[in-house]
């Protein structure tokens, strides 16, 4: 665990001294604060047509922003290393893979985090200006919950996405089109009337689990799914890294 920790400091470390992190993080912003803004606008004008919570965390807007910037936080996780030539001296290191893939994945999923924090704010800016705005706080906590565990797996596809490929814009690019083939197959069960694919879909359908998530329900099936996909994907990377350095 000591190895892990040091290649999450070092992690951490990279992406706070970063611009392209500081661009990232702009951009998750922009493209969530325009859609608070939007959602705003229409409860001021009394047409807004879905509750804040549900806006937010099932948009289009919040979908951008998930789909785009996983693939930007991880692109560089190895393939970085790889490009620049500076891969040798991780590849030769007296360190398991598994210490290296944990390291790498958990810094990530702290500054994933770090992303999130100023919305936490979109709530009391709300209540100033409507002190009669009734509290949502169980409901926000549970989109927060499935924005958790969805960016979670797709940090851990985007980290093995890093681990195949030679380039940061290859890494971004496969992390991207995998993510939005898991994202279009989640919109059959809105099409498909019935059959086993719809089922199948339905299961693994992050539009509907976050139209739950942001609703207030949480049901088992994502609780399952998401950390079942992290782990095969962590475990694809671990096998990835290991077949690198030869072992």
């Amino acid at each position: 665990m000591q190895a892990t920790w040091i290649i999450w400091r070092r992690e951490i470390r990279a992406y706070l001294v970063a611009p392209a992190a500081y661009a990232i993080w702009f951009f998750f912003l922009v493209v969530l604060g325009y859609s608070f803004s939007i959602q705003a606008r229409l409860m001021a004008q009394g047409d807004a047509v879905a509750p804040m919570v549900r806006h937010i965390f099932s948009s289009l807007f919040f979908w951008m922003a998930m789909l785009i910037g996983t693939p930007l936080l991880t692109m560089r996780l190895l393939a970085e290393e790889r490009q620049a030539g500076t891969d040798e001296a991780l590849m030769t290191a007296p360190v398991p893979e598994y210490a290296i893939i944990l390291g790498k994945y958990l810094a990530t999923l702290c500054f994933f985090g770090l992303l999130w924090l100023p919305t936490l704010l979109y709530g009391p800016i709300l209540r100033y200006f409507d002190p009669n705005l009734p509290p949502a706080m169980a409901t926000a906590l549970s989109g927060y919950l499935g924005a958790f565990l969805i960016g979670s797996a797709y940090l851990a596809i985007g980290l093995w996405a890093s681990t195949v490929s030679r380039t940061q814009l290859a890494a971004a690019m496969l992390c991207f089109t995998f993510l939005c083939s898991l994202f279009f197959t989640g919109l059959l069960p809105f099409i498909l009337r019935s059959g086993w694919w719809r089922d199948v879909a339905a299961y693994v359908s992050a539009t509907r689990h976050m139209l739950d998530f942001s609703s207030g329900t949480i049901d088992s099936r994502p609780l399952v799914f998401y950390p079942t996909l992290t782990a095969l994907a962590l475990f694809a990377a671990w096998l990835s890294l290991a077949a690198r350095r030869g072992r």
